[in-house]
């Protein structure tokens, strides 16, 4: 009983690491909007300014960034859903008992040995379910871990990729008024001259 109250507890807890990577996914929403509202802003540029600059590249490694933060998701619902799985069948197993309704015999039923069983048998697959349990715990728990380091670095990662684009967002547009600036000194110049 104190293992299934133990994996029930890790159960919660990897549903608390599933919520809270599913907050961090949605989180990604909004930023993935944003940059590709502005490459697609940028493919109507016409002429000379359409360019595939730093800027755009920065966006477009911004994107592959947010994407990649957005696939572990899939595999921790694969996880959680197997887990579940798991513990609903261990729930039922749990509850019945020789009166259980629906518990019946079940074909080829006759051709096992009834004189095998022993109470070391028993215990042994006691045993060996209660360490199957410790093991996915285990794994429940070395997978919690990695949940949170995913979110940290996923964190790292988008807040580098958006700090790329406008770094180069904010060279381009200094560049642009640089250029800008030179156009209308040169236009006076030739203005004063004619």
């Amino acid at each position: 009983m104190q293992e299934l109250d133990r994996m029930l507890a890790e159960t919660n807890r990897l549903n608390d690491s599933r919520r809270a990577l599913e907050h961090a996914y949605r989180d990604t929403e909004n930023p993935l909007h944003v940059t590709k509202e502005c490459l697609y802003f940028r493919e109507n540029r016409q002429g000379i300014d359409l360019v595939r600059d730093h800027p755009e590249e920065s966006m477009l490694r911004e994107v592959d960034t947010i994407k990649d933060c957005q696939a572990p998701r899939q595999d921790l619902e694969h996880d959680t859903m197997n887990k579940n799985h798991s513990l609903t069948i261990d729930h039922t197993q749990h509850s019945l008992h020789n009166h259980s309704a629906a518990i019946t015999y079940y074909p080829a039923v006759e051709r096992i040995d009834n004189t095998v069983s022993v109470p070391e048998t028993w215990a042994e697959f006691s045993n060996r379910n209660i360490q199957q349990s410790q093991t996915e715990r285990t794994s429940s728990q070395r997978l919690r871990q990695e949940v949170d380091a995913l979110i940290a670095a996923t964190h790292q990662d988008m807040w580098t990729a958006w700090a790329s684009s406008n770094t180069s967002l904010t060279h381009r547009a200094g560049e642009t008024n640089d250029t800008r600036s030179k156009l209308l000194a040169h236009r006076d110049r030739v203005s004063v001259t004619l």
